[in-house]
């Protein structure tokens, strides 16, 4: 056959049909003016179409129903058949409305004769279950029903006519929080050096490859989602779509509404609008129990004149804008527009400055390339990809509202009816474990009062109920003990699906079921309790605590662990350290305080914390230390080294007085170390309790921490040399600042190698943060040189205060966010500051570098003391600190007045455990052992027995009195009486810690006299 015989017909037939279709209008009142389109809602140009020339339009010469496998426009089965693209215009000949002649329409494809209807249709509305396609036909599918590009609203049904499982949330109470403005478009962040990335009209099928992209660039961004549009499905019935949102709100991302059917808000009535909005509420609250604040109008489209502004205040809805379009959905093919488009908007903006971008899911030039472009542009400029929220500083608890009225049937957070298919909870993908494993209990209880039940009196959890229902939960928990998944997704929730439709004709009798039933509950019950108690089912999506309060027995468990670790401890060291008789009753105290904190701790109700985390963690390490700590200390005191067997080996019975003497070692060390290891776990369980210190706040929250802590145990050291220590120094032949200057210079290589990512761009304060480095490392080379003379005596300097002086002025001129951060950070700097000048005032006119000694002037207390509130005000200003108190609204003066308050209170307990040390090491400090009462023991053990051999003591006559001197009668030079006096009996002191309790009372007894002068 020649081909003629086939083309001819072909074109005239096409012909004849464009020609009467040319004749109608097209409605252009539902012009893309937004991406919510995918290629496939863009009429294509002239006869052909496809993923980069749109859908087919019969309205256009050479235009045609149908998309050909090659991308070519017309009716006949060469388009409508195999290989047709149905989602670039209609497929199958039979759909093809057909024009009887060349003056009207055929019948449509689903209608009995043709109809036109809507605007084209002299605004004749479609027969009951039809729809009125953008062309003006009645019939039924996603060409005609799909919103908003090809239903004509109120001429028929549409796709957006039908609504969501569960309770409208029109009526729900929508509290205002947070200092985001409501009912006003957004255009611009707030928060400096950020991007935030907005995704307009998804899921789509290149969201999956998105959210990777997202995820291994560490970047956030934001979703703004429509109900039902396009034809792709309800977002929470349609699987791919519900575990997609899933995903974004798993991996960090922000979710907003883009309403239910996409369409322009101005064209709804104020009531249409209403349901539209609350439709999507309903839907997005089905998938994640909750539903967003923050909203996008379709096409921008929203003013006052039409009331719409009226309406999302009334919803309580954050407007959010944009500050640069990335113009995708004008050329979504144009990648080279697109990148053109950004660049010139990032290049125009300041360093400090920020942007709101806008990007369309659907369309994979801008979703995928685009996306990776700006990734990568942004974080060589220095800046971070963020949501909407964290771009606007708003707390992400701020993001959603919960509804008050729940779905029934299919709650995705534990909520576990009988199903309306007759199974115990749902069958749809949990988010961990933990929500398996409530679901799974919620399901047997259920189960088990409907079984107990036997006249099924309270049948609202057991309708329709038989005994094979809860069969599906129980397979889930089987599997979960024993399923090694990733702690992301568990395999429980596949093998609950699939289970279930296997048990779907599966009968056992009840008589069977109750023991199963009592057996798979306790067994949850029992895993509730191995997991600290169960308490996460309240805590949101992404977040670390839940927003309940803290309730009164974890209050009691935070202050007796402060009073027990924090005090009763710390003076019970110090009690051991000088020999007090009171030492085991207040470690005794000690320890019962803490085991009632302990046990209150794993008792709580109120505010929930996510598992594991750091302060339950370590929390291990810290009891096994307070268990080993008493248990050598009991055996010490019991001197369990003289029984026999296992006992006596574990403290040295078989190596005499040497493996008592390192039992003691062990123990006095962990005395020593606990204060160390309480603080740890103190800060750790602040952190813990504000849900604080995760994702992209790790990073500041650490340095804040750990330099905050560095800042008062240096200030503790000082406290310690200037109080107790002169005499160590003495001995040690070095001066102070040699000490400081060996630790400055080395904290200053680490910062020097580990603030900056080498081998990456130069980002934020990388630069002042390294160079920081490099000054303490050259400030504390120098500081080791000076602080030795040329005989090599020791010499005082004033590096340590100099370097001081600096990293106080850097570290108070670091860029803020907020301005009570602003505050707080000027205030340590100058707090850190004055501490250093302090320093050097004291060595440079009150010392007049000399060593120090003797009673301590009151100015040198000034420099320890603004260490340590220099310490606390740190540690007190970390982003999210500012934050909460900046939405309290709590001022840097009350602020920074408590944090020097609780410095005053700390400096006081050291100052009283140094006292305690003090007035036992030298009671007769002013008179210098000669006119102080007896002490309670003897620091001359090492000259001999207390009775009659103490220690033998010349003395100088004329020098303010009697004092002791050298036996010859010389006297030494350069060196205080004082000074000498404490580095005897230090010496003696320190050889007397050495002695165990054992042979303290052998010297002492009078039933074994040792030879005098014996050692």
């Amino acid at each position: 056959m020649h081909p003629l015989t086939i083309l001819v017909p072909l074109i005239l037939a096409t012909g004849a049909h464009a020609a009467v279709l040319l004749r109608a209008p097209s409605l252009n009142h539902f012009a893309m003016q937004d991406a919510l389109m995918s290629p496939a809602s863009i009429n294509a140009v002239g006869n052909t179409c496809g993923p980069t020339q749109g859908r087919c339009d019969p309205d256009v010469p050479g235009g045609g129903w149908c998309c050909s496998v090659h991308g070519y426009c017309g009716n006949n089965s060469e388009y409508c058949g195999e290989g047709c693209q149905d989602e670039f215009g209609i497929c199958g000949v039979e759909n093809v409305p057909q024009p009887t002649s060349t003056t009207s329409p055929s019948p449509s494809p689903t209608a009995p004769a043709a109809q036109r209807c809507g605007l084209e249709g002299d605004n004749e509305k479609c027969p009951a279950g039809q729809c009125c396609s953008h062309t003006g036909w009645c019939g039924t599918g996603k060409d005609f029903c799909s919103v908003p590009m090809n239903c004509q609203l109120g001429f028929g049904w549409c796709d957006s006519d039908v609504n969501p499982d569960g309770p409208s949330l029109s009526s729900e109470q929508r509290t205002k929080v947070g200092a985001v403005p409501y009912g006003k478009a957004i255009t611009r962040c707030t928060k400096p050096g950020v991007i935030a990335l907005t995704f307009d009209d998804g899921p789509s099928e290149d969201t999956a490859k998105l959210l990777d992209i997202l995820h291994d660039k560490k970047a956030k961004a934001t979703f703004f989602i429509p109900g039902i549009a396009n034809g792709r499905g309800q977002i929470d019935t349609t699987k791919t779509r519900m575990e997609t949102i899933k995903r974004m709100l798993q991996d960090g991302h922000q979710i907003g509404s883009h309403s239910w059917s996409h369409f322009d808000l101005e064209t709804l009535t104020s009531e249409e609008r209403k349901t539209d909005l609350t439709k999507n509420e309903r839907a997005i609250a089905n998938i994640l129990n909750k539903y967003p604040t923050y909203m996008r109008p379709p096409y921008m489209k929203c003013t006052n004149e039409t009331g719409c502004l009226t309406d999302l205040t009334a919803l309580g809805y954050h407007i959010v804008s944009y500050s640069v379009d990335s113009s995708d959905w004008s050329h979504p093919e144009d990648f080279d527009a697109m990148k053109k488009t950004f660049d010139d908007a990032l290049n125009q903006t300041p360093q400090n400055g920020n942007m709101l971008l806008i990007q369309h899911d659907p369309i994979h030039k801008s979703a995928i390339d685009l996306t990776k472009h700006v990734l990568d542009a942004v974080s060589q400029k220095g800046w971070k990809a963020v949501t909407v929220g964290e771009c606007l500083e708003d707390p992400a608890t701020n993001w959603y509202r919960t509804p008050e009225k729940s779905r029934p049937a299919s709650m995705a957070l534990g909520a576990c009816m009988i199903s309306k298919d007759g199974y115990c909870g749902t069958l749809d993908y949990f988010k961990d474990k933990l929500e398996c494993w409530n679901s799974s209990k919620k399901c047997f209880d259920d189960a088990k009062k409907c079984m107990d039940d036997k006249k099924r009196v309270n049948k609202s959890p057991c309708q329709d109920m038989d005994d094979y229902t809860f069969y599906p939960s129980a397979q889930c928990l089987s599997v979960e003990t024993t399923a090694s998944a990733s702690p992301d997704i568990s395999l429980c929730p596949v093998t609950f699906s699939r289970f279930a439709l296997t048990m779907q004709h599966f009968h056992v009798e009840s008589t069977r079921i109750r023991p199963l039933l009592l057996v798979f509950s306790i067994l949850g019950l029992a895993s509730t309790a191995s997991a600290h108690g169960g308490h996460t089912d309240k805590i949101p999506e992404g977040a670390a605590v839940s927003p309940d309060p803290l309730d009164s027995r974890l209050w009691t468990h935070i202050l007796l662990m402060i009073l027990s670790f924090g005090m009763i401890f710390p003076y019970g060291m110090v009690l051991g350290i000088i020999k007090s008789r009171w030492h085991v009753p207040v470690q005794i105290a000690g320890t019962v305080v803490a085991t009632v904190a302990y046990f209150l701790g794993h008792m709580h109700k109120g505010r929930q914390f996510k598992h594991p985390n750091i302060h339950a963690s370590f929390a291990n390490s810290l009891v096994f230390m307070l268990i080993v700590q008493v248990g050598l200390g009991v055996g010490l005191k019991l001197h369990l080294e003289e029984k026999s067997g296992w006992v006596g080996r574990v403290f040295g019975g078989k190596m005499g007085r040497g493996g008592r003497r390192g039992v003691v070692i062990v123990h006095g060390w962990l005395g020593k170390a606990m204060p160390i290891v309480s603080w740890t776990q103190m800060l750790f369980g602040g952190i813990v309790a504000m849900g604080y210190c995760r994702g992209d706040h790790l990073g500041q929250c650490l340095a804040h921490f750990i330099m905050g802590s560095a800042f008062i145990a240096y200030g503790i050291i000082m406290t310690l040399l200037l109080l107790i220590g002169q005499a160590w120094l003495r001995r040690t032949g070095r001066s102070q600042e040699f000490f400081d200057s060996i630790v400055i210079a080395a904290w200053g290589c680490v910062n020097t190698f580990t603030e900056h990512r080498w081998g990456h761009p130069w980002v934020k304060n990388d630069l002042q943060h390294t160079s920081m480095g490099i000054v303490w490392w050259c400030a504390g080379l120098l500081g080791v040189w000076l602080s030795r003379s040329r005989s090599g005596r020791p010499k005082r300097n004033i590096l340590p205060g100099i370097v001081i002086v600096l990293t106080g002025w850097a570290m108070g001129g670091h860029p803020q966010e907020l301005p009570l951060s602003t505050m707080v950070h000027t205030v340590f700097g100058y707090t850190l500051m004055a501490a250093g000048a302090a320093r050097i005032v004291e060595i440079s006119f009150l010392l007049k570098d000399s060593r120090g000694g003797g009673e301590v002037n009151s100015w040198q207390h000034l420099p320890p003391f603004l260490l340590y509130a220099s310490g606390f005000l740190f540690m007190g200003a970390t982003e999210e600190q500012m934050h909460l108190l900046s939405d309290a609204d709590v001022t840097h003066v009350s602020y920074i007045l408590i944090l020097y308050s609780i410095a005053f209170l700390l400096y006081l307990f050291v100052n009283i455990l140094l006292y305690v040390y003090a007035s036992h090491a030298w009671p007769d400090d002013e008179s210098n052992g000669l006119r102080g009462p007896p002490r309670n023991r003897s620091l001359s053990t090492a000259a001999g027995p207390s009775s009659g051999h103490s220690r033998k003591v010349s003395v100088l006559h004329g020098l303010n009195g009697d004092v002791p001197g050298p036996a010859n009668g010389s006297v030494l030079p350069r060196h205080r009486v004082t000074d000498s006096q404490q580095v005897r009996d230090a010496e003696e002191f320190e050889l007397e810690g050495l002695m165990s309790e054992g042979e303290e009372g052998e010297e002492d007894s009078p039933v074994k006299p040792k030879k005098v002068g014996a050692v």
